[in-house]
C-alpha cells in the first residue's frame, strides 16, 4: 500500500525521525536579522579662518606720555629726548601693609623710547624737506651750459678773413706753415680750455684710418697720377720733397684734425664741420690751380675735397679722432706727395 500523506496524515505528536523533512524556505522568506545601528557621521570641521579666535590674556600696558606740541626744530626735540625724565612717584597701595608696586623704570623706558622716536622722525622729515627744496631749486630745463672759453666758430671766421686778405702774397711754404700752425694752436687750446673729450689713440684707430685712406687714395692715384702731379706742383711750387712730406704728413693733418674734427665738430656738429672744412680746403688750394684752363678738373677736385672732408668727420664721429687723423695723412700723401716722385 502506497504511503500517501493524504491518507496517512502525520501525527504532530509523533516524533519519528524517519519522516521526510520539510524543504528549506528561500532567502527572501527568512526573517531579517537586525544589524547594529552605525553611529552618524561627524559634521565637517570649519576651515581655520572661520574658527573663532582664542582670546589672549591682556597684557597691562604702561600709560603713554602725553603728546607734546610739534615743533619745526628737530634739534630741540632731540635735546629734550636726551634730557633725564622726571621721576614718577609710585601710587600708594589700596590696602595698608601691602608692598608698593614700583613701575617707575617701565614708565621711564617708555618715555625715552617715545622721545627718541619723535626726534628721529623729526630729523628725517627735516632732511627730506631740505632735499625736496634743493631738487625744486635745480631745474634741468633752466640749466644752461657754460659758454666755451675759446669759440672755434669765431676763430674760424677770423682766420678765414686773415688768410683771404693778407696771406696770398706770401710764398706757398710760408703761407701753409702759418695757417696750419694757427689751426694747431687754436684746436689744442679749445680742447684743453673747454675740456673736450678726446679718445686715446690705439692700433684699431690706426688700422681703420690707414685702411679707409688707402681704399680711396690708391684708386685715385692710379687713375689720375699725371693730373695729381701737376696739381701738387701748382699748390706747393717746386720746393724740396721733404718739406711737402712734412707738411702733408704732420702739419696739415694735425692742424685740421684738432681744429675741425676736434673743436668745431664737438661744439657745432658734423654737418657744420664738413661745410667749414670743405670751404677752408677750397679757399686754400683752389687759387693755386689754373681754374680757367682746366675748369672740369677744378670741379672734380672741389667735389673730391668735400667727399674726403665728410669721410674725415664721419670717422671722427664713429671711430675716433685718431682714425680721422691717420686717414687724412694717408690720402694726402697718396694724392699730393707720391705723384711728385714719378718725374
Amino acid at each position: 500500500m502506497v504511503n500517501d500523506r493524504r491518507f496517512n496524515p502525520v501525527n504532530p505528536d509523533d516524533s519519528d525521525n524517519s519522516s521526510i523533512p520539510l524543504p528549506k524556505p528561500p532567502a527572501w522568506m527568512q526573517p531579517i536579522r537586525e544589524t547594529p545601528a552605525e553611529p552618524p557621521p561627524e559634521p565637517p570641521k570649519p576651515p581655520t579662518w572661520m574658527q573663532p579666535m582664542r582670546e589672549t590674556p591682556s597684557v597691562p600696558v604702561a600709560p603713554r606720555p602725553p603728546s607734546r606740541p610739534v615743533t619745526s626744530n628737530a634739534e630741540s626735540a632731540l635735546k629734550s629726548a636726551s634730557a633725564p625724565p622726571e621721576r614718577v612717584q609710585p601710587a600708594p597701595s589700596a590696602k595698608p601693609g601691602e608692598p608698593e608696586v614700583a613701575n617707575v623704570p617701565q614708565v621711564v623706558s617708555e618715555h625715552l623710547t617715545h622721545e627718541v622716536e619723535y626726534a628721529t622722525s623729526a630729523l628725517v622729515e627735516d632732511e627730506f624737506e631740505e632735499d625736496e627744496d634743493a631738487d625744486a631749486e635745480i631745474d634741468p630745463d633752466d640749466h644752461e651750459e657754460p659758454l666755451p672759453f675759446v669759440d672755434p666758430a669765431l676763430a674760424y671766421v677770423i682766420l678765414v678773413i686773415v688768410t683771404a686778405l693778407g696771406l696770398y702774397n706770401l710764398a706757398a711754404d710760408t703761407r701753409f706753415t702759418i695757417v696750419w700752425s694757427a689751426l694747431t694752436v687754436l684746436g689744442a687750446a679749445s680742447i684743453a680750455a673747454d675740456r673736450l673729450h678726446v679718445e686715446r689713440p690705439n692700433l684699431r684707430d690706426l688700422f681703420v684710418g690707414v685702411g679707409y685712406g688707402a681704399l680711396i687714395g690708391v684708386p685715385m692715384m692710379i687713375i689720375a697720377a699725371p693730373a695729381l702731379q701737376r696739381l701738387s706742383f701748382d699748390i706747393f711750387g717746386r720746393p724740396g720733397d721733404a718739406f711737402v712730406f712734412q707738411a702733408l704728413a704732420f702739419a696739415m693733418p694735425m692742424g685740421e684734425t684738432l681744429f675741425f674734427r676736434g673743436a668745431i665738430q664737438q661744439s657745432r656738429g658734423l654737418l657744420v664741420t664738413v661745410l667749414a672744412a670743405s670751404l677752408w680746403s677750397l679757399m686754400l688750394f683752389l687759387p693755386a690751380m689754373n681754374v680757367s684752363a682746366y675748369p672740369l678738373v677744378a670741379i672734380v677736385i672741389s667735389l673730391s675735397l668735400c667727399v674726403v672732408n665728410f669721410l674725415y668727420s664721419y670717422l671722427a664721429e664713429r671711430v675716433g679722432l685718431f682714425s680721422a687723423w691717420t686717414c687724412q695723412t694717408t690720402i694726402s700723401l697718396l694724392l699730393l706727395w707720391v705723384p711728385r716722385l714719378f718725374r
